[in-house]
């Protein structure tokens, strides 16, 4: 949108004002994304931590507290947090363009297995593995994945539970069995 606005203008002084309001806007931007994907992380991990102690505040100088409640943290909170906000400082800093695709800065968030181990990788490494003319259906690929996850089925619920039943009794009695 920079680079268009700057097409148009023929002045210097032109250029420098919309270079300006740009950085403006981005700054705001900036703001406002680092303000609700940290808010989001602060309200889901600290309420209670901060609850009790503003209601220690309150109740040493006998105003009414306030009432505490429990709430459930969603997995792995942080770590969106933090991808969400390495992405977010990118693009300010301009290491790379903003993603238009709702649904790949949504796959990109929440790719399991960097959730699993890590690391935060960057926005820039992992998008470039997507294909650039999109994701096609492909009836053998999805074949072969049903395929995979129906062994790894078989071989969880046959085969290793079963072999549970002997290897728990000898773990569980290993001095009878030494």
């Amino acid at each position: 949108k920079e680079a268009k606005l700057l097409k148009e203008c023929s002045v210097v002084a032109e250029k420098k004002k919309v270079k300006a309001e740009c950085k403006a806007q981005a700054k705001k931007s900036l703001a406002v994304s680092l303000v609700l994907a940290v808010g989001l992380l602060v309200i889901c991990k600290y309420t209670t931590f901060i609850l009790s102690n503003v209601n220690s505040l309150l109740s040493a100088v006998n105003i009414p507290q306030i009432g505490m409640f429990k709430m459930i943290v969603p997995l792995g909170v942080s770590f969106y947090t933090f991808m969400a906000v390495s992405y977010v400082l990118d693009i300010y800093w301009k290491r790379y363009k903003a993603e238009n695709s709702l649904l790949n800065y949504a796959v990109y968030l929440t790719y399991f297995p960097h959730v699993v181990q890590g690391p935060i990788d960057r926005y820039n490494r992992f998008i470039a593995q997507f294909p650039q003319e999109g994701i096609s259906f492909d009836g053998a690929k999805v074949t072969s994945g049903a395929q995979l996850l129906i062994w790894g089925l078989f071989k969880k619920l046959v085969i290793a539970d079963r072999l549970n039943i002997f290897v728990g009794e000898i773990y569980g009695n290993y001095e009878e069995y030494a």
